[in-house]
């Protein structure tokens, strides 16, 4: 219901080496579709505490909280009740959503491109558990 289009450019230049981290993004289409409805989902479950359950209602809060923003259009665009905002409420949506919304789109995109992850890891835990490793 909430496929939207996305047209994206894949800067080789910008891996080291030249050198993109897999084949999938090389290959990857310059348009494709992303489910927003799994995409917020997604972000409900990775930001989710560990010790919580996967069927807990809070797994669903980026789904809950941007679900009526977005247009049934395939574009980018929010429907017109959050377009008529005041200026403060609209900024403060454009800042909590645009960034959430950043996320979502790109690990989403990032999930379907790759065929899925093996797994995810929490930065704070990675950095905690690895001081001592150099990454480049």
């Amino acid at each position: 219901m909430l496929k939207k289009t996305l047209g994206l450019e894949i800067d080789h230049n910008t891996w080291a080496a030249n050198c993109p981290p897999s084949k999938s993004f090389v290959n990857a289409s310059t348009h494709c579709q992303i489910d927003m409805q799994a995409a917020f989902l997604m972000l409900g479950t990775l930001t989710m505490p560990n010790l919580m359950s996967p069927a807990s209602p809070a797994r669903f809060w980026a789904w809950l909280r941007y679900f009526l923003a977005v247009s049934q259009r395939d574009d980018f665009r929010v429907t017109m009740d959050f377009a008529d905002l005041d200026p403060h409420q609209k900024g403060i949506l454009s800042d909590d959503f645009g960034d959430d919304f950043g996320v979502a789109l790109s690990t989403q995109w990032m999930y379907d491109t790759l065929g899925g992850f093996a797994e995810i890891v929490d930065g704070r835990r990675f950095l905690l558990q690895f001081k001592g490793l150099r990454v480049f």
